[in-house]
């Protein structure tokens, strides 16, 4: 350790402060302060002038002879302007259903975010998360992570189709069908039910007073739909029908994703 000379107040920073401004963080600084009191800078204390905008985080204290000590202190703040600033951002074009993507930012305090606000890197993207990570317990600078869903590119609709059989008790009945019989019987059939369910996002809210109608699906898979004579039952609406319409909003927005199921309703059974 060199022994230092100095004039006037014992209080000083030596020569050789070395600052490294972060981009993506709070800035660092490393020096050694001279002075005659060995506990003048504390962790977690602001630094003395010029640089108070620092708080300490480490300080190692070296004793000098006529009371004097050596502090050579690490610390963290914000040497000039940092502001606001982006630090990386991840969008997602999904098959189905919204699209998403996530922010990280570093922000001088929590306000600038809040749910439903658009995304300024990506147009159609909206707020639905914000968490908040303190970067340093004394400065109130945040590294907050936005997450978005929403519509990043227009898309065909998702189709799901499935085909099931239920089972209908019949009484003196003949099945002219392909492994069925001529003369009059009693006993249960199998008859087909074909479903198509669509989903889609949009931004026009969705109409509910149309559940049930007569609805022609985006897709038609076909169905099995014999003649039928006889006693028999008729059902409205018949042929293809929408049954079913879910919609969930991203809060704040005109953003919806819309489930949609048409199901095939014959127009007569037994």
């Amino acid at each position: 350790m060199n022994e230092v000379e100095h004039e006037g107040t014992p209080n000083f920073w030596l020569e050789g402060v070395s600052i490294r401004r972060r981009w993506d963080g709070l800035d660092e600084l490393s020096g050694t302060y001279f002075t005659d009191n060995p506990l003048s800078i504390s962790p977690g204390n602001n630094c003395p002038a010029p640089y108070a905008q620092f708080s300490a985080r480490d300080v190692e204290v070296l004793v000098e002879p006529e009371s004097m000590a050596e502090l050579r202190v690490s610390a963290v703040g914000v040497y000039g302007s940092k502001g606001q600033r982006r630090l990386n951002a991840s969008f997602t074009l999904n098959q189905e259903g919204f699209d998403d993507g996530t922010e990280v930012w570093l922000m001088p305090s929590k306000v600038g975010f809040g749910l439903g606000q658009q995304s300024s890197v990506q147009s159609g993207m909206y707020c639905t998360d914000i968490s908040f990570e303190e970067v340093d317990p004394d400065l109130n600078y945040q590294r907050v992570t936005v997450r978005y869903r929403g519509i990043l590119a227009s898309k065909n609709q998702k189709i799901h189709l499935s085909t099931s059989a239920r089972e209908m008790g019949i009484e003196n009945i003949a099945v002219n069908l392909v492994g069925g019989w001529s003369d009059p019987r009693s006993g249960d059939i199998l008859w087909p039910r074909a479903e198509v369910k669509t989903s889609f996002v949009t931004t026009t809210a969705p109409n509910m007073s149309d559940i049930p109608s007569a609805a022609t699906p985006p897709f038609n898979p076909g169905v099995f739909s014999p003649s039928l004579t006889g006693e028999l039952k008729w059902h409205w609406p018949n042929g293809w029908v929408i049954v079913a319409r879910e919609a969930e909003n991203l809060v704040s927005t005109s953003v919806w994703f819309v489930t949609e199921t048409y199901v095939y309703n014959a127009a007569a059974t037994f």
